[in-house]
């Protein structure tokens, strides 16, 4: 464990020196340096920064570089322990691959189509009119699978304490 941390906390320093001289290299010349390597896949520094910049965008509050790259390798340690573990060919796991498939063929087709529509203010005006903003919310009251009837009859005794205090 010791030698895994000095290992990392290296590379840690190595991606921030990295990091500052690529800001002065061209993209074409770090495309090949190696930030980290997990198993036999090389992480590269034109990968890492690819991905770092992606979460950044998609963040509110974005983690720092050295704590993205562990987040990287952990990653990359278990997409390779699945592997080992044949993972690939689980039918729970094929059938989330099918599930993402549509979801990337659905976002792919309709994205185009969505970023065609035009609203002008008008239209939005008139919309916002006909239908007002509904405020929902929603109590759950949960109880157990294998609940017992006097439970269950105590849930909905509580729901109903909840709703004659909303009426």
């Amino acid at each position: 464990m010791h030698q895994r941390v000095v290992i990392m906390k290296k590379t840690l320093i190595e991606l921030i020196i990295l990091l500052v001289v690529s800001a002065f290299l061209a993209p074409s010349s770090y495309a090949q340096i190696v930030v980290a390597t997990v198993g036999g896949k090389k992480i590269t520094l034109k990968e890492f920064k690819k991905k770092f910049r992606d979460v950044k965008q998609n963040s509110i509050n974005p983690p720092k570089p050295e704590v993205f790259l562990e987040d990287l390798i952990r990653f990359e340690m278990g997409v390779q322990e699945a592997e080992k573990m044949s993972l690939r060919n689980d039918p729970i796991v094929q059938e989330r691959f099918k599930q993402e498939m549509y979801k990337a063929l659905l976002e792919k087709k309709l994205g185009k189509q969505v970023e065609g529509i035009k609203v002008n203010e008008k239209e939005m005006r008139r919309w916002y009119k006909k239908n007002p903003e509904l405020r929902l919310s929603h109590i759950l009251i949960e109880f157990s699978p294998t609940a017992t009837a006097s439970q269950i009859k105590e849930a909905k005794k509580r729901a109903n304490e909840i709703y004659a205090e909303v009426k």
